[in-house]
């Protein structure tokens, strides 16, 4: 990301990833339900889409929205995912369709699942983030 473009996680969650106390803050008061919709917008997806690769239910969607707040446990997720996309558009060098392809092209380093639906999981994440680096790195995978 250049110096005057956003990433993914500050457009989401209004706080850089370079601020880890401040993100990490936001996230233990409860990020705004409408972090879950600027993820959506960010990754192009349907919110029934969206609530999938979140793992969280329509029912518990709706109670958020009228909340106006996302537990910490959804506010991790979203955090989690926005930084996949970072990761991904630094890889591709900022191209967003190449990025969403790569995250949701099956991959054989990840059992044969899409990178997305491999990082429902905090240790599944970290896999990808290392699989990210590994190709930056010019690893032979």
């Amino acid at each position: 990301m250049t110096n005057t473009t956003k990433s993914v996680i500050e457009i989401t969650l209004g706080v850089a990833f370079s601020r880890p106390l401040e993100l990490n803050g936001r996230i233990r008061k409860g990020v705004s339900f409408a972090a879950l919709t600027r993820l959506q917008k960010q990754y192009g997806l349907s919110r029934s889409e969206l609530l999938t690769m979140l793992v969280i239910s329509q029912s518990t969607c709706r109670r958020r929205e009228i909340e106006g707040k996302l537990s910490v446990d959804e506010g991790d997720k979203i955090l989690r995912y926005a930084r996949l996309l970072d990761l991904a558009l630094e890889l591709v060098n900022g191209n967003r369709e190449n990025a969403l392809q790569w995250l949701s092209r099956p991959n054989r380093e990840l059992s044969g699942e899409t990178p997305l639906s491999y990082a429902q999981t905090g240790a599944g994440a970290e896999v990808v983030r290392d699989l990210i680096a590994k190709i930056e790195h010019g690893v032979v995978i």
